[in-house]
């Protein structure tokens, strides 16, 4: 009779750094700061395969986040499934402090590594994807931004998310 063995759907590393400053006031202790460096790897399936998703990236932010200050992130998307190949490197901001429709809280750049394969037959390159995120005066979520790369028809899109986040 064969053997069972377990199912392993993958795994995850994370490193986080952190730094805070306090300061004591009478017994207690008020935070004035918290900065935290964090990187990570998750990844599901066997990269000696031809079937995996791997996620790597670093963020770094402070709290309180103050009007004016910023926290980043950076990650690389890589997954392959039989002939599907798609490799993708994004850069995030936060904005510290934005509200209203003119200011962005969130921006995202992200663009492929190599050509896309959908399939043999369906294949583009030089996807790239701006967007930018708002909290608008009504206290909605919106998005906008650019989508285009060869292959594919250059793009804007618009989407408000007020009924996923509210």
């Amino acid at each position: 009779m064969d053997e069972c063995k377990p199912l392993a759907l993958g795994s995850f590393e994370t490193t986080i750094t952190a730094t805070t400053k306090f300061s004591v006031i009478g017994a207690h202790f008020a935070f004035t700061y918290f900065g935290a460096n964090v990187t990570f790897q998750y990844s599901l399936g066997d990269e000696d395969s031809d079937t995996y998703l791997k996620l790597f990236g670093a963020v770094e932010f402070a709290l309180p986040c103050n009007p004016g200050m910023l926290g980043k992130g950076k990650g690389l998307f890589k997954a392959r499934m039989g002939e599907f190949r798609w490799d993708m490197v994004a850069y995030v901001t936060v904005y510290c402090g934005n509200t209203g429709p003119e200011a962005p809280v969130v921006t995202v750049s992200a663009q492929t590594i190599g050509a896309v394969h959908l399939t043999d037959a369906i294949k583009f390159d030089k996807l790239k994807i701006d967007a930018a995120g708002y909290i608008l005066d009504n206290g909605d979520y919106a998005f906008s931004g650019r989508l285009q790369g060869r292959g594919l028809h250059s793009s804007t899109f618009q989407l408000n998310l007020s009924r996923f986040f509210r």
